[in-house]
């Protein structure tokens, strides 16, 4: 979720090649690449869509900077999209003059409605995932997908307490172990196991 250019769909179809990929992306400057990698990518496919706690329509807001379109830091509030400094660029030379926003109507959908059974899901949606995760919590009770969740300050102590009382532990994927406060601190994902799930370590025998 949060296709963003397709490059997790292709990173996981170097590992795996038969499980079919689902993305979903709301931008619509990245429907061209998603296009040309579902010609070319096996069993992949996407939705133009975002996704949410319910299904309803609101605003994408992508900055553009000197002409540039920053299709990245798109984001679901305007403060947010043309916060350039605050998210670590241009803070030397930024000038607030070259910067304009351009807003797009997306439609936001629920997972549940959806009746998926996923394996793995990856969530990468800049501070909408709890309410992604909240749209989604039938599919973890019947399917206990692993979950990779790109890690940001804005909610993770809330995402953190709702999947713990769905049976969800963060850990260490090296390790399959709780993450020492330096892993967890410099890690740009967290990797949230679904408790009872087996696993097998490289070097388990």
């Amino acid at each position: 979720m949060g296709a963003n250019d397709g490059i997790s769909a292709i990173s996981i179809r170097a590992f795996n090649q038969k499980n079919p990929i689902l993305s979903f992306e709301p931008n619509r400057f990245y429907e061209g690449r998603l296009k040309w990698i579902s010609s070319r990518l096996a069993n992949f496919s996407y939705q133009m869509v975002g996704i949410g706690e319910a299904a309803c329509e609101t605003k994408l807001y992508i900055p553009v900077y000197k002409g540039f379109v920053l299709t990245a830091l798109g984001a679901l509030s305007p403060e947010d999209a043309g916060d350039l400094t605050g998210r670590g660029m241009f803070v030397r030379n930024f000038d607030a003059k070259q910067l304009r926003i351009e807003p797009q109507t997306v439609q936001i959908i629920r997972i549940d409605d959806l009746k998926l059974n996923p394996i793995l899901v990856k969530i990468d949606i800049e501070g909408g995932e709890l309410p992604a995760l909240h749209g989604m919590q039938e599919t973890l009770k019947r399917s206990r997908p692993v979950l990779i969740i790109e890690h940001n300050n804005q909610g993770a102590a809330e995402e953190m307490k709702f999947l713990k009382n769905l049976a969800y532990d963060l850990i260490d994927p090296q390790t399959m172990q709780s993450p020492s406060n330096e892993r967890l601190s410099s890690s740009v994902n967290h990797v949230f196991w679904p408790r009872g799930l087996k696993y097998n370590l490289p070097h388990d025998t």
